[in-house]
């Protein structure tokens, strides 16, 4: 498992359009590295909800995985 502990304000600074690509950017690359097949995420070491590829948020500290994001990569994949 992967843990991203994000500073804090960090996600506030993404326009919420771009939040889930964001999110799904970082879980996808992770996805890749041996034994990061769950990641988690955190802002200033508190567990943060996030958009998974769905559109559904996450439960803060619940960890997403490359499943999750997978719609995403579908070449008819919403902006």
């Amino acid at each position: 498992m992967a843990t991203v502990d994000l500073p804090a304000g960090y996600v506030d600074q993404i326009p919420a359009t771009e939040q889930r690509r964001a999110i799904a950017q970082i879980v996808l690359t992770l996805s890749v590295l041996p034994r990061a097949s769950l990641v988690v995420f955190q802002q200033a070491g508190e567990p943060l909800a996030v958009p998974r590829g769905r559109g559904d948020l996450s439960e803060p500290g619940e960890p997403v995985t490359f499943e999750d994001y997978e719609p995403l990569l579908s070449p008819v994949a919403d902006s």
